[in-house]
C-alpha cells in the first residue's frame, strides 16, 4: 500500500540550468512544491516560481502545469514518472488537510493532455492512486473509468483490469451503484469489440443488462439493442434463448429487433427470409449481413430438423428445409459438427446423418422431456448390458 512517507521531488540546479529528478524522504511541502514549480517552469509551464506556504494555492498552480509536462516530447520517461509521483504525494498531503477535488482534476488533465508515448505512465499513476488508503471509493471509481478511457484511446488494453468477474468484485468492494457500473461495463464492452474479442464482449453485455432493475428499466433499450445486435453479428454465436431471461431484452417486445431475435431463437429459414423481405433497410442500418444471417439461419434450421428427426436424418428432408441442393447440404452438416451444434456421422452411401446428440436452440418443457426420454433410453440400454453380462458370467 503506498504511503506518503517518502516523497519524490524535482531537484533544480540553477547554476547549470539543469533540471533533474531525485528522490528524497521527509521533504517539507513547501520545498517539494518549490522544486516541482521550478521544474515545470523549465518545461515552459505557466506556473509561478515562488511558493506561498499554502498547499491549496501551490497545488492548484502545479496542477495547471501538468498539461505542459505531458505534452513534452523530449522528456525522459523516468523523469516524467518521478514528477508525476511527486504530484501524487502532494495530492495525498492535500487530503490529509481535508482538501478535495485534486484526483478528479488529475483525471481530467490525463484525459485531455498527453502523448501516446506517455499513456502507460498515466495509467500507472492512476492505478497507483487507487491504492492509497486516503483515496475514497468514489475517487477509485473515477480513476478506473479514466484508466479505461485512456487504455481504449491508446490501445493499451492489457494495462487495465477487464476480466468481468474481477471487475464486478472490485466494484462491489468500492460499493459502486448500478448506474455507474453500467457506464463502466459499456467502456469494457467497447474495448472487447475493438479487439474482436466477441465472446468476452457478450459476457460483459450480459452483466451490463443485469445491472438494470425496475427503477431504470426504461433506460435500458439502447443497451438491450446493442446486446442483440452484438449477439447476432457474432459469427460464433448460434444460441440466443438465454437472452430472454434478461428484463431489458423482454422490454423490447414490440420492436422489430425483438422479432428478429425471436426468429433466431426458434424460427426457421423461411421465417427469416420473409422478415428480410419486409425489413431490408432496417437490417442494413444496424450492419447485419444478410449472407451471414442466411448461413446462420440455415445452420439453426438444420439442427432443429435433425433434433426432430431423432437418431437419423435424411439428406432429402434436410435439403428441402434449408432450400439447398443435396450436393450443397454436406458442408452445412460439417459446419454444424465443427461448431459443436451436433454430434453426428455422415452416411453418404445411404444419404443420411446418424445423430448422437443435438444442441437445443431453446430449453423448455418439450426439451426437458426429450432429455428425460434420452436418459431413460440410456438407462434401459445400461440395464440390458448388465443383464447380458450377468448371463455370460
Amino acid at each position: 500500500m503506498p504511503t506518503i512517507d517518502g516523497e519524490i521531488i524535482i531537484q533544480h540546479d540553477i547554476e547549470n540550468t539543469d533540471v533533474s529528478v531525485s528522490c528524497f524522504t521527509s521533504v517539507s511541502e513547501s520545498d517539494q512544491c518549490l522544486h516541482l514549480k521550478i521544474y515545470l517552469l523549465s518545461l515552459g509551464a505557466n506556473v509561478k516560481e515562488e511558493v506561498t506556504d499554502d498547499l491549496q494555492t501551490d497545488l492548484d498552480d502545479i496542477m495547471n502545469g501538468i498539461g505542459t509536462l505531458l505534452e513534452n516530447n523530449q522528456l525522459d520517461t523516468e523523469e516524467m514518472r518521478s514528477a508525476l509521483y511527486s504530484v501524487c504525494t502532494l495530492i495525498m498531503k492535500s487530503k490529509q488537510d481535508n482538501l478535495s477535488g485534486y484526483i478528479s482534476k488529475l483525471c481530467s488533465i490525463f484525459e485531455q493532455n498527453g502523448k501516446s508515448d506517455n499513456a502507460s505512465i498515466r495509467l500507472e499513476i492512476l492505478n497507483t492512486l487507487t491504492l492509497y488508503e486516503l483515496t475514497t471509493n468514489a475517487e477509485r471509481k473515477e480513476l478506473y473509468v479514466t484508466s479505461l478511457k485512456l487504455a481504449k484511446q491508446n490501445k493499451l488494453y492489457d494495462l487495465v483490469m477487464t476480466n468481468i468477474q474481477e471487475v464486478s468484485n472490485q466494484l462491489d468492494a468500492w460499493d459502486i451503484k448500478q448506474d455507474e457500473r453500467i457506464i463502466i461495463y459499456r467502456l469494457i464492452r467497447d474495448m472487447f469489440v475493438e479487439t474482436q474479442r466477441n465472446d468476452e464482449a457478450a459476457t460483459v453485455m450480459l452483466e451490463l443488462l443485469r445491472s438494470y432493475d425496475d427503477s431504470n428499466l426504461a433506460e435500458s433499450n439502447e443497451d438491450a439493442k446493442t446486446c442483440v445486435v452484438d449477439a447476432l453479428k457474432n459469427p460464433e454465436s448460434y444460441l440466443f434463448d438465454h437472452l430472454l431471461a434478461l428484463k431489458p431484452i423482454t422490454n423490447l417486445r414490440g420492436d422489430w429487433l425483438y422479432d428478429l431475435l425471436k426468429i433466431f431463437i426458434n424460427g426457421d429459414l423461411n421465417s427469416y427470409v420473409a422478415f428480410h423481405e419486409k425489413n431490408k433497410e432496417l437490417l442494413q442500418s444496424i450492419g447485419l449481413s444478410h449472407e451471414e444471417n442466411l448461413r446462420k439461419m440455415r445452420l439453426l434450421t438444420l439442427i432443429t430438423h435433425i433434433e426432430k428427426a431423432g437418431d437419423v436424418a435424411y439428406f432429402s428432408d434436410l435439403a428441402t428445409a434449408l432450400s439447398l441442393e443435396e450436393d450443397d447440404l454436406e458442408q452445412y452438416i460439417i459446419d454444424a459438427i465443427t461448431c459443436k451444434l451436433i454430434s453426428a456421422k455422415i452416411d453418404e452411401k445411404e444419404r443420411k446423418v446418424n445423430v448422437n446428440w443435438v444442441k437445443s436452440r431453446t430449453f423448455g418443457k418439450a426439451e426437458l422431456k426429450q432429455v428425460s426420454d434420452r436418459l431413460q433410453k440410456w438407462k434401459n440400454n445400461l440395464q440390458l448390458i448388465r443383464q447380458n453380462l450377468s448371463a455370460i458370467s
